[in-house]
């Protein structure tokens, strides 16, 4: 369950809750599960990542940047996925 939201006007980050851990064997533990990096057809580098504390995911982290001088247009409602990397926990 999303629980807040980053107010820093840059990212798009939902902060998670839930009552048990989705992945018991990471009790003790915290850090990221995942990382996607998505280079977009019209110039963008999307990141986002997905991180967990104690085995419950905790937070969905979004970033839009513009690959394009002079790096200040908004990212489109729909864009087209040129390639895309994809790291594991």
């Amino acid at each position: 369950m999303a629980v807040g939201e980053c107010d820093c006007g840059e990212c798009q980050t939902a902060y998670l809750d839930s009552a048990a851990p989705q992945n018991p064997k990471l009790r003790g533990s915290r850090g990221y599960i995942g990382r996607i990096e998505i280079r977009a057809a019209e110039d963008f580098g999307i990141t986002v990542t997905l991180d967990q504390i104690d085995g419950k995911l905790y937070e969905l982290y979004a970033l839009a940047l513009d690959l394009r001088p002079p790096f200040n247009r908004q990212l489109p409602e729909r864009w087209t996925e040129k390639g895309r990397t994809i790291t594991p926990m």
